[in-house]
């Protein structure tokens, strides 16, 4: 059996063993890589080394990291050491993140809000920052389009 050693990150022993210009077995905190040509951290095993920037051991996109790198929210414009200090159109910051308000009268620009009209009133064309009209108004495709639902019963 020829035993040649298989590339490893930083000239580090991580290598456990190898054949043939492959890796067998890495150490505790590497795995193989797809090739199997070297070790490489394992992504969210909570632990943080080498070339990873975090280790958060989710995979969510944007909650300030993602596949052991730094992600951003993509509503924050300034951020600074992964701390949010600036957010597009109608977003605003609450502990360093940015959130829609619903009734501040800004549209949140790449949000669910339909329309925001500064209030909480029910029924005055916008309500839960979704377009409506009165109580009988079913789905509002637009700010002047508003399907409304027929009570069967009183066409009778």
């Amino acid at each position: 059996m020829l035993v040649v050693m298989c590339k490893h990150m930083r000239d580090l022993d991580i290598i456990i063993t190898s054949q043939f210009d492959k890796c067998l077995e890495c150490e505790t905190f590497y795995k193989l890589s797809w090739n199997k040509k070297e070790c490489i951290p394992k992504c969210d095993d909570g632990i943080t080394i080498e070339y990873e920037f975090c280790d958060d051991q989710s995979n969510v996109q944007f909650d300030g990291c993602y596949k052991c790198q730094a992600s951003f929210q993509l509503e924050c414009i300034l951020c600074i050491e992964l701390q949010c200090y600036a957010c597009i159109e109608g977003w605003q910051i609450i502990d360093n993140k940015c959130y829609q308000q619903c009734g501040d009268g800004q549209l949140a620009v790449s949000s669910q809000e339909q329309w925001d009209d500064g209030n909480y009133n029910s029924y005055d064309d916008c309500n839960d920052c979704k377009f409506a009209y009165d109580q009988n108004c079913f789905s509002c495709a637009t700010s002047k389009l508003c399907f409304y639902v027929m009570n069967i019963l009183n066409w009778m």
